[in-house]
């Protein structure tokens, strides 16, 4: 018996590989959409909900989903001339780019939280420090900058690329 727990993964699962097929110029008889709709799914049976960073997360995927409309707003109706059936087929779109933004920053958030998290109890342990001290290290500076060195090496091929006089 399907719970609502796994109806709803089903259903996040099929927006996101929707989306996938949508934007990647993928046919419906690629078996790469199967993996996708599996992949997704075992992921979301993976993870815990995320209660703590729903409104932040959903703030963020609301505003990027918003900007990728802007972005792609013609190609998100897949070249249908009827507008109910364009409308349809990006509004199904929106709504996987919107689950898979969200979740994403949710796992992000969690994931930094947990570093906070970590940071604070060493920082408790920690009694005899003096107040300069405890107040630089609770925020992880050094992972912060890891992963803002990580994410500016991921987007350097990108601005080699947009670089005017590059291409």
């Amino acid at each position: 018996m399907l719970s609502k727990k796994n109806i709803f993964n089903l259903i996040i699962s099929y927006l996101i590989t929707f989306m996938v097929f949508n934007l990647g110029d993928f046919a419906s008889t690629d078996i790469l959409l199967g993996i996708v709709f599996i992949g997704v799914y075992f992921i979301l049976e993976g993870i815990r909900p995320v209660r703590t960073f729903c409104r932040p997360a959903c703030i963020m995927a609301c505003i990027q989903t918003f900007l990728y409309w802007i972005y792609a707003k013609d190609r998100l109706g897949g070249g249908m001339e009827n507008r109910l059936f364009a409308g349809a087929y990006s509004l199904l779109s929106l709504a996987g780019i919107f689950a898979l933004i969200y979740i994403v920053t949710a796992m992000i958030l969690q994931f930094i939280s947990g570093a906070l998290d970590r940071e604070k109890s060493i920082e408790i342990e920690d009694i005899d420090q003096s107040l300069e001290n405890r107040i630089h290290s609770s925020f992880p500076f050094r992972l912060f900058f890891l992963y803002a060195l990580i994410i500016f090496i991921c987007l350097l091929p990108l601005f080699i690329i947009n670089l005017p006089g590059t291409m």
